[in-house]
């Protein structure tokens, strides 16, 4: 190794070394919290309503929203925000508005950084409320049980959605995200997201719709009048699941399971993934697989049951 190798290699050991004991003090000074070592300072900004809110609109930026009862009869915004990425709270026309103001320079965008998380919480004086709409780019919603909407859009492009709040219409968008929903009614519920498993516990609703390219799908005690399930790549997995009308489940890759589930009419086609479960009521079947074995009740009477597999086997029983 040549000289000037060396001596370049130690200096660079040195400072590395240097880079980390500064760390390391900084840390200990400030009783170990990492938030201090982003440069960007966090404040806590609280703001009142006392007049009536049907509407919420929220336009947020990187933030997770909390939606929790009022203890005193009004409405409370509490923002934990950057120093220079606060949030504007209105109230006009009976709609809460809430909107991410980012006022760094372009310079300090590229050169701070933060290990805090800021938060938005929401504390709602009533339990109905007309439209929930809330746009963010990276962020978690939680929205409890004691609240509901007639209709409730939320889009995502990275964070968690766990919603208990019952909605006459329910939409829900997330690209990279986990959706749960639980104790819930609802008309319509309709989820799209692109990689992040979808969860639905104790949910009853006229018509549900689910899209989604990866992840994977879980139903327990799922009551709807019509069910539509789509994947590209996931398993599906359905517990006490019942469907007055027609139950349909497509998918790419994965597997379709499913116990002491029921509908009028199925469908299934899977291109590679087993299909197995057991159902409430005898069904007419119609099962294929070109590569797979197929063990379907030879019953003729009840509903129409289609399932189709490119690769993977077919079992089911009528319990």
């Amino acid at each position: 190794m040549k000289t000037s190798t060396r001596i370049w290699l130690t200096i660079s050991a040195i400072l590395i070394a240097v880079g980390i004991g500064v760390i390391v003090v900084a840390l200990a000074m400030n009783h170990w919290n990492l938030s201090t070592l982003g440069g960007q300072k966090t404040v806590t900004n609280n703001y009142e309503f006392h007049d009536n809110i049907e509407n919420i609109s929220i336009d947020a930026n990187t933030t997770d929203i909390v939606f929790l009862p009022s203890d005193n009869g009004n409405c409370k915004v509490e923002c934990y925000e950057r120093e220079k990425q606060l949030h504007e709270v209105t109230l006009s026309g009976g709609t809460l508005y809430i909107t991410a103001k980012d006022e760094r320079k372009w310079y300090e965008n590229v050169l701070t950084f933060s290990f805090s998380s800021p938060e938005v919480k929401i504390y709602l004086p009533k339990d109905s409320y007309d439209r929930l709409d809330v746009k963010c780019d990276t962020g978690d919603v939680t929205i409890p049980k004691v609240f509901s909407f007639y209709a409730v859009n939320i889009n995502l492009s990275t964070g968690d959605i766990s919603c208990h709040a019952s909605a006459t219409k329910l939409n829900l968008t997330t690209s990279t995200g986990k959706i749960t929903l639980g104790d819930l009614t609802a008309d319509t519920i309709d989820i799209k997201n692109t990689t992040g498993n979808r969860t639905l516990r104790n949910v009853t609703a006229e018509d549900i719709t689910l899209d989604a390219s990866t992840g994977d799908t879980t139903l327990t005690n799922v009551t709807a009048k019509a069910l539509t399930s789509k994947a590209s790549t996931g398993d599906l997995t359905m517990n006490n699941v019942i469907v007055e009308n027609k139950f349909t489940a497509k998918t790419s890759t994965g597997h379709v399971r499913f116990t002491d589930c029921d509908a009028a009419e199925i469908s299934i086609r899977t291109d590679t993934g087993k299909v197995s479960g057991t159902l409430l009521s005898e069904k007419v079947f119609h099962a294929k697989s070109d590569t797979g074995k197929i063990d379907v009740p030879k019953t003729i009477t009840g509903g129409l049951c289609e399932i189709e597999t490119d690769t993977g086997n077919i079992s089911v029983k009528v319990k």
